[in-house]
């Protein structure tokens, strides 16, 4: 396979965190085709999904300049900065989940029982 599952990973998280919200955002017949089809999340927080890819390459070049700020016994540093990243998209991930559904909860329309 061309791609390993860290990467189908990270294209999964950017995609589905970042591109369709920005997609939406300026694409407004994609926005009423996908609205009530696929979770949509708002593209500030989506933003948060290039940041965690951002900060895991800036840290995989650094790192190496700079040894001194990585100092674990068992693991090298660039499995540990793909556990970071891969445990950032999974926060992300279910953060995103939940935030979707307290969005999608119409709590201001509740009928009063009776």
């Amino acid at each position: 396979m061309p791609l390993d599952f860290d990467q189908l990973s990270a294209i999964f998280a950017l995609t589905f965190g970042f591109l369709i919200p920005a997609a939406c955002r300026f694409i407004a017949p994609l926005k009423k085709f996908l609205d009530n089809k696929f979770p949509i999340l708002p593209l500030l927080f989506g933003l948060l999904f290039p940041v965690n890819y951002l900060i895991q390459k800036t840290l995989m070049r650094v790192l190496p300049i700079f040894p001194a700020l990585f100092q674990h016994p068992n693991m090298r540093f660039p499995q540990a900065v793909y556990e970071v990243r891969e445990h950032n998209y999974a926060m992300l991930l279910m953060a995103s989940a939940v935030l979707y559904i307290l969005l999608k909860l119409d709590l201001g329309n509740e009928k009063p029982v009776s």
